[in-house]
């Protein structure tokens, strides 16, 4: 025969560990349940790009800077990494700089600001565009800018002068 205060304290130790395993099983439940809603909601078309808008071009075409981005119509949203594709878009040869926007996290703003010449450089008969930062441009001339006469033959477009 059990003492009566034993038997009593062994049915509130059962009692707190079927509390315990309950607590844990709607923990889980909880977690299982807000993982599959995240799923679902990143799969969804409630989240995929449907338009992407580049603004600020006056050279560039604008597909080539959604090229650059790699930016697709109907692609996740919510896997779009701005970072990214502002230094994807950076590294075109008329970019300066890049920004990128999400409206309402179905439509994708790529704002480019494009290089500008300042002055040509020449050597010879080669020409080039060049800008502020000394970057060649774009083989060429231009008679409303000034020349700059080179020593040796200009620099490929993308390039350093």
């Amino acid at each position: 025969m059990v003492d009566e205060r034993i038997a009593s304290r062994r049915a509130v130790v059962r009692a707190e560990r079927r509390w315990a395993r309950l607590r844990r099983t709607l923990l889980v439940l909880a977690l299982v349940l807000v993982a599959s809603g995240a799923v679902w909601l990143e799969r969804s078309e409630h989240v995929t790009v449907l338009t992407v808008e580049v603004v600020g071009l006056a050279r560039l075409d604008a597909d080539t800077v959604v090229a650059a981005s790699g930016v697709t119509v109907g692609e996740s949203a919510l896997r779009l990494r701005p970072a990214r594709i502002a230094r994807d878009v950076s590294a075109l040869t008329l970019v300066r700089s890049a920004s990128i926007e999400r409206v309402r996290l179905r439509q994708v703003v790529i704002t480019v600001e494009e290089r500008a010449p300042v002055y040509v450089a020449t050597h010879r008969a080669a020409s080039v565009l060049v800008d502020r930062d000394g970057i060649v441009l774009d083989r060429g001339s231009d008679p409303r800018l000034p020349i700059v006469r080179l020593a040796s033959p200009p620099p490929l477009p993308g390039e350093l002068v």
